[in-house]
């Protein structure tokens, strides 16, 4: 009788437990947008909890000056606009979480592409962020690059670029 309900329970909790979503990378677009191929169906992936600089330059709600500004940045640090591409490899496999239609995308360990984004000064942290998962991770990670003055941190961007605060 207990190995029956020792099995059975082994079992339900086999199929109950979430294996982890892996999926192939397909495509980088650029920093910001990604696209993954999960049993042949392609996602598009977007950092989770974030704003990229490639975010802040396609929203309509932001000037000239926040798109020249960026472009500004990635003319004088061409290695950050392709980061993506020279940190991520393509058709390789990663762990990957949907949530709010964006991508949390694990590259390095337990560490987010997000975190990563964050600590090279290529994003900020949307200021509505709720999740309390990854919420004081991001805000640790973006104020440490914040004082190293690490990549957006050492220009105007944050400054002019001023849509995405709202």
């Amino acid at each position: 009788m207990f190995r029956f309900l020792f099995t059975t329970f082994f079992f339900v909790n086999f199929l109950i437990a979430q294996e982890p979503s892996l999926a192939l990378l397909k495509t980088v677009y650029n920093n910001g947008f990604l696209v993954l191929e999960d049993n042949m169906q392609k996602l598009t992936c977007k950092p989770y909890g974030i704003y990229t600089l490639e975010d802040l330059f396609f929203n309509p709600k932001e000037n000239k000056s926040c798109q020249k500004a960026i472009v500004n940045f990635y003319n004088e640090n061409k290695a950050l606009e392709y980061f993506a591409l020279n940190s991520l490899h393509v058709n390789q496999m990663y762990h990957y979480e949907m949530r709010n239609n964006r991508c949390i995308l694990y590259v390095k360990g337990e560490m987010t592409y997000a975190e990563v984004l964050l600590k090279q000064g290529l994003a900020y942290v949307r200021q509505n962020m709720t999740d309390n998962e990854f919420k004081y991770s991001f805000f640790k990670i973006e104020k440490n690059a914040r004082y190293k003055r690490t990549g957006l941190w050492k220009t105007t961007i944050p400054f002019i670029c001023q849509a995405s605060q709202y």
